[in-house]
């Protein structure tokens, strides 16, 4: 290869040069590099050391443009006479066949390489060579990479792009780590969505406190309900609106109670909240819930009533899993909160609280009768308050919610 400045002859013996690479010159010890046209195979010169792998390159001939990659595998140079190559995205080696992918440095445009195919856009590169870190991401309207010099890209804001100017936003599944691209840019704080790669479920939240992302890794977060940020500690919580979906926090300790009126800042609109007893689903209404009355979930059809403690302001609920209207059977008690008669769960009410330590007798009575659930918990209580005076007030004043 002959020097560009001294104009030398330069020859390797086991002809193990690969184009591109930086060489110093036998005579001058001066560095130079040169890569031959894909197209028209002449030479270009780099006296200034400008060229890396990757990048895509006009022929000082030609003008046509292409890019050129070694593969870290086996070291044969891949080509790209159309110069499609995207920055950091799977490709095969046209010898070898295995797997790579290759990201040039915003900052010194050095290639760096992953021959295990675990690199995903969006996540933060140190540079391996001026080890200073960047992030990058191809626009999924255009393809063009835009890139973050300062490696401050944070996961779910709307991302403009540089080139077309479309809009896109970015997840990494925190189950799997794959990069989830929205091309709508429509994905709102706390909505569930299932990984493309893993499918697996998840979430992903903004602390508002200290702006941490924050992931549900199986979407178990449910809407209104208060979550303590890992990093600060602090409490808030959250709720997508039902008309424009957008993100709507609640920062201070508990700020928001299910069921009163939210205003949305984005849309304007209004709404009332309850979640589902059965499946956790979001509710949504026009109008408060009226405490009691029997209402069916959109997501699971199952029919529930909800009653407010008006000590703590926490909802209540209880539901009839097979939507059977025949309240009768054989009953157990089971602790202060809820009676269960076969698959059906009801309100507590003060008889049942004080109901609580007698727990054992009730069940004892309640293997061999079919009478409803409160009557044997009545008829129990009165043979305890001939011992120990117990008040118990009458069955037929609390016998309504058993029918």
């Amino acid at each position: 290869m002959i020097c560009t400045l001294c104009s030398s002859s330069n020859i390797w013996k086991n002809a193990d040069h690969i184009e591109g690479d930086k060489v110093t010159c036998s005579n001058c010890k001066k560095l130079f590099q040169k890569v031959s046209c894909t197209h028209c195979n002449k030479l270009n010169n780099f006296p200034t050391l400008g060229y890396h792998e990757g990048l895509c390159l006009t022929c000082a001939y030609c003008s046509k443009k292409f890019q050129r990659i070694t593969c870290p595998h086996c070291g044969k140079e891949g080509f790209w006479k159309n110069a499609d190559y995207l920055q950091g995205t799977r490709t095969s080696c046209w010898s070898c066949k295995n797997i790579f992918q290759c990201v040039n440095c915003f900052h010194c445009n050095t290639a760096n390489k992953w021959l295990e195919s675990k690199y995903e856009q969006g996540s933060v590169i140190a540079c391996r060579s001026c080890s200073k870190s960047f992030q990058q991401m191809n626009c999924p309207h255009c393809k063009t990479t835009n890139w973050w010099k300062n490696a401050n890209h944070t996961q779910g804001e709307v991302i403009q792009c540089h080139s077309c100017k479309e809009k896109f936003q970015h997840i990494a599944c925190p189950n799997c780590s794959a990069a989830n691209i929205w091309k709508e840019a429509n994905y709102h704080h706390g909505q569930r969505r299932v990984c493309f790669h893993c499918t697996k479920p998840f979430q992903m939240m903004q602390c508002p406190h200290c702006q941490t992302i924050e992931f549900f890794t199986t979407g178990s977060y449910r809407q209104g309900n208060p979550t303590t940020c890992i990093t600060c500690k602090k409490a808030y919580q959250l709720l997508n609106c039902p008309y424009c979906k957008s993100a709507l926090y609640v920062s201070s300790p508990g700020g928001y109670h299910a069921n009163v009126l939210v205003d949305c800042c984005s849309c304007n609109k209004s709404f009332y909240h309850l979640n589902c007893s059965k499946c956790g689903d979001a509710e949504y209404f026009t109008a408060p819930y009226q405490y009691g009355t029997l209402n069916k979930c959109s997501s699971c059809d199952v029919t529930s009533q909800y009653i407010k403690c008006i000590h703590c302001n926490n909802i209540d609920f209880w539901h009839c899993i097979t939507q059977k209207n025949d309240c009768s059977g054989r009953a157990s008690f089971d602790g202060a909160i809820y009676i269960k008669v076969n698959d059906y769960i009801h309100a507590p009410n003060p008889e049942e609280i004080i109901a609580t330590k007698y727990k054992s007798k009730i069940v004892n009575s309640a293997i061999t009768s079919h009478d409803p659930p409160r009557r044997i918990i009545h008829e129990v209580l009165l043979g305890i308050s001939k011992d120990d005076g117990t008040a118990v007030p009458n069955y037929s004043s609390w016998q309504r919610t058993i029918q």
